[in-house]
């Protein structure tokens, strides 16, 4: 098993239970953890189902290549606008590239790593080809700063159990704390060099 930092992807196959060529109809619902690495799985009807589990981490930046350091961001946040402020001041040696969630290179990321596409309740953090969410995502970020902005890095060293509901409680709520823009954060002339290509709408 991959650890946190690593992405799984998994394929279903459903078939019958009585006969092994065809597809029953019914309900089902599957549903993945990334960064759990586990997935809970329910359907309704005499079906069977084989998992196979498979690297995701290429497929999922297939569309920005191994080699890209990203940051991922929901571009109506204005906490995640302002990360994306400071991120802009704090990498002197400009290292990062930086993505609009709601463009369609965000889009596709967010589609492919399984996490909703209107709903943005983390950051991705790419480094050397590595996807990083939530609490990790910021730390993966601090690390590549330079000066002593790596100290603030430790946070990746909580207990899940702690660091987790911390973010989400944060994300959940972000809107209603820090606000929210009417319209999606468009860069002017002087920031679109920072950005890849089709990371903004």
């Amino acid at each position: 098993m991959l650890s946190g930092q690593h992405l799984m992807g998994m394929r279903v196959e459903l078939r019958s239970s009585q006969t092994s060529d065809r597809w029953l109809p019914g309900t089902f619902h599957l549903k993945t953890y990334v960064s759990h690495c586990g997935f809970t799985l329910q359907w309704h009807g005499p079906v069977v189902a084989k998992l196979i589990w498979y690297p995701m981490q290429d497929r999922a930046i297939s569309d920005v290549g191994t080699e890209q350091n990203l940051i991922v961001f929901d571009g109506e946040c204005v906490l995640c606008s302002r990360f994306f402020r400071f991120m802009l001041w704090a990498d002197t040696k400009k290292r990062f590239k930086f993505v609009i969630a709601q463009s369609p290179i965000g889009q596709s990321l967010y589609r492919q790593l399984g996490l909703p596409t209107d709903e943005f309740e983390t950051n991705l953090v790419i480094v050397d080809g590595v996807v990083h969410q939530r609490l990790d995502a910021f730390a993966a970020a601090m690390r590549s700063l330079p000066a002593l902005w790596p100290v603030l890095s430790a946070c990746r060293f909580l207990p899940r159990f702690l660091k987790d509901p911390l973010y989400h409680f944060i994300a959940r709520h972000r809107f209603a704390f820090f606000g929210r823009f009417e319209t999606c954060l468009v860069p002017d002339s002087s920031l679109k060099a920072r950005f890849f290509p089709g990371g903004y709408a």
